[in-house]
Parts: C-alpha cells; sequence; structure tokens
C-alpha cells in the first residue's frame, strides 16, 4: 500500500462535504454530452475532413478530439452554471478542440524547432504559416474561434491564450534535471490558470480582473490535480514536476480546493458554486481512484450509450494516446512528407 494513500483517503474525506450539489451534475451527464458531440460533429469534423488528406488521420484526429471534448466541454458548461451564463457548444468544441492539438503538437508531436516561434505568431493574431496537415486544422480551428467570437484583439482570451503559450514554451525546463522547484511551481500556476481563464473566457466577453484573477487560481488546481494523475507516467518519460519531485499530493490539492471556496462563494454566489465544487469533487475522486487503483479504467474510450458514459470517459485512458480499433496492429497512423510525425503515440496516459 502506498504510504500516501492514508493522507489522500484522509483528504477526501475531509472534503466530503462538497458532494451535496453532486446530483444536478449527474442528471446532466449524458444530455449535456450529447450536445457537445452533436456540436463536435457540426463545428470541429468538417475541419478535419476538408484539410486532412489521410483516412487514418482523420479518423485518429477525430477520435482524439472528440474524446477530450466531451470532457472539456463538460467543465465549461459547468462553468457557465456557476457563472449564470449561456452555453454556447460551438464555441466550446472549438476552444476544446483547439487545446488537445496544441497540446499534442508539444507534447506528443513536435519534431520542429520551429513549431514555438510560428504558434506565437498565431497567438499574437499575425501571420501563422502551418507546415503540415495537423498545423492547417489547428489554424482553422483558431479562424473559426475567432469569427464566433467577433471581439477586440485585446480581449481576455487572446490575452490568455498567449500566456499560455509563453508558459508552455518555458515548460520545455522540465525535461531538465535541474530544473528549479521555484520554476515548477511558476509554470505550474502560470500554465493552468490562464489555459482555464482562456478556456472559460469564451463563454464571458470582457471578463473582468477579478474572474480572471480567481479562474487563475482554479486552473492551478487543475493543472496540479493533473501533474498528480500524471506522476508516474511522468517520471517514466523524464518530465519533471511538483508530483514526480515529491512536492505535491492530493491533500495539498484538496486544501487548495478549501482554501478558495470562500472567495468563489463572494464572487459567483453560494448556491452555484455549491455544484460547481462537487463537479470538482468527482474529478478529484475519480483522479485518485484510477491513480491507485487503475482497474477502476475502463480498457479504452467508451463507445456505449447512457448516463454513465461521461463518467467513463474520464475513468479511460486518453484516446489520442491509444490506437483506435481500426488501426490496433498497425502503429499509429503518421504523415507522410512534411507531415511526417516521428513519435509513436503508444504511452497510455489518463
Amino acid at each position: 500500500m502506498s504510504a500516501a494513500l492514508p493522507t489522500e483517503i484522509g483528504s477526501l474525506l475531509k472534503n466530503i462535504r462538497f458532494i451535496t450539489g453532486a446530483s444536478p451534475v449527474i442528471l446532466n451527464v449524458w444530455p449535456d454530452t450529447l450536445e457537445c458531440l452533436g456540436a463536435f460533429d457540426q463545428v470541429v469534423l468538417p475541419i478535419i475532413n476538408d484539410h486532412v488528406q489521410d483516412a487514418n488521420i482523420r479518423r485518429w484526429l477525430e477520435e482524439s478530439l472528440r474524446s477530450y471534448s466531451s470532457v472539456a466541454c463538460w467543465v465549461v458548461r459547468e462553468y457557465t452554471c456557476m457563472a449564470d451564463l449561456p452555453f454556447a457548444a460551438d464555441l466550446a468544441v472549438l476552444g476544446a478542440s483547439f487545446n488537445r492539438l496544441y497540446d499534442d503538437l508539444f507534447d506528443e508531436l513536435d519534431y520542429d524547432d520551429g513549431l514555438g516561434a510560428r504558434l506565437g505568431e498565431l497567438f499574437r493574431l499575425g501571420p501563422f504559416k502551418p507546415i503540415n496537415d495537423a498545423e492547417v486544422v489547428l489554424h482553422e480551428l483558431f479562424k473559426g474561434i475567432r469569427q464566433l467570437l467577433n471581439r477586440a484583439p485585446d480581449d481576455t482570451i487572446f490575452n490568455a491564450a498567449a500566456a499560455v503559450h509563453e508558459y508552455q514554451v518555458r515548460a520545455s525546463c522540465q525535461c531538465c534535471s535541474t530544473c528549479h522547484i521555484e520554476t515548477l511551481v511558476d509554470v505550474t500556476r502560470g500554465k493552468g490558470g490562464h489555459a482555464v481563464v482562456a478556456m472559460f473566457a469564451l463563454m464571458r466577453p470582457s471578463m473582468s480582473v477579478e474572474e480572471s484573477s480567481l479562474l487563475l487560481r482554479l486552473g492551478e488546481l487543475i493543472q496540479m490535480l493533473d501533474d498528480y494523475q500524471d506522476e508516474e507516467l511522468d517520471a517514466e518519460n523524464g518530465i519533471h514536476t511538483l508530483a514526480t519531485e515529491g512536492q505535491l499530493g492530493l491533500p495539498d490539492i484538496g486544501n487548495l480546493l478549501r482554501a478558495v471556496y470562500p472567495d468563489f462563494c463572494r464572487f459567483y454566489g453560494r448556491r452555484r458554486v455549491r455544484r460547481f465544487w462537487a463537479f470538482l469533487y468527482i474529478i478529484i475522486a475519480l483522479s485518485f481512484l484510477c491513480t491507485r487503483w487503475p482497474r477502476f479504467r475502463v480498457s479504452r474510450y467508451p463507445r456505449t450509450k447512457g448516463i454513465s458514459w461521461a463518467m467513463k470517459v474520464l475513468l479511460a485512458p486518453d484516446s489520442s494516446r491509444l490506437p483506435s480499433a481500426a488501426h490496433v496492429g498497425k502503429g499509429r497512423p503518421r504523415f507522410g512528407a512534411q507531415n511526417d510525425i516521428p513519435h509513436e503515440l503508444d504511452s497510455v496516459r489518463y
């Protein structure tokens, strides 16, 4: 038994009061997910089909972006309930798909030292010249977001997206054994925080400084949770995070969850925050189960339908790192010529 297990269970019990708002979250899992999947098929799938020639790559991108969007849009939907805002499914799936593909370009598909500079131009709203089909799709997703938003270049969302990219470039130091703890803390707060601000700003034009400051803390919590559940895999791949360095555990995430709760209640109202905090508690509890008892994970991205479907997605490995059924035994689909991607995405990662 892990030495951390008793303290992790204690942390979950200390925060179990947050589960009291879970009923509307659970009851709306399936209809919310169905709405997002429908929007994905209408908005994102045509972009993939129009700009990717290879059928294997199209299927891989579709499964990768669809699976991530089904969960990420769920988070955005819960934010709109807390913030009392209308939910725009088309914007949510475009933003989620962009985030997934952007991360994969850096974390899994990066074979070009000029990628960071090229994407920097994209976030500065300058000229972007994609050099492969994946980058073409990324560019089209970004253009779709800008068209639907129709906001000024200085809107919060563009500033937050540019900040995410700056921290993403800085995060390259995490592959170095000499990376300082202070740097890891800064990257965790900056990358996670601004990523959440950017996603939620899709739903909120001209987000206030007060709200964005709150969401920076929430993004830090979500990034901490991501590092917690990826600790073993990151260590195997030589990636240094607060979790791999022994500076982060589930109790730290629970402490932050409690610490920021009063501020969120003051800003959004206690009744609406109770539902969102129940959602966060569910995510944290599932991450704990999947980390300590991997058998709780389903074997692959679920294709079944029903109210438990989105919950099963949370228990599945990220399908962007799994071969689809059509590719089992055939290896990952690969880009040809300018589109060649040298990495084999074989690692299973939650």
